[in-house]
């Protein structure tokens, strides 16, 4: 997955993911089922948490995804 500037949203918005099908990796509007908001709040349905193998991001970083997913994920 490239997450390149000019690239990236066209990337993870509406795209499913290919490891765990049944989830898009940025679902608009939907954080709580969105893979990528899985895989940095630890959910066990994603596997590891990310960043692998470093600090997990902090809290705040963690609810600007939420809010921005949850908000329609726009490309801003």
């Amino acid at each position: 997955m490239s997450l390149v500037a000019g690239q990236s949203y066209g990337n993870i918005v509406n795209v499913q993911n290919i490891e765990y099908g049944d989830y898009l990796i940025v679902d608009p509007f939907y954080a709580d089922s969105s893979y990528m908001y899985f895989k940095i709040t630890g959910n066990p349905i994603a596997g590891p948490r990310m960043p692998y193998g470093k600090s997990p991001l902090p809290d705040s970083l963690i609810h600007e995804v939420e809010q921005w997913i949850d908000q329609g994920a726009k490309n801003n």
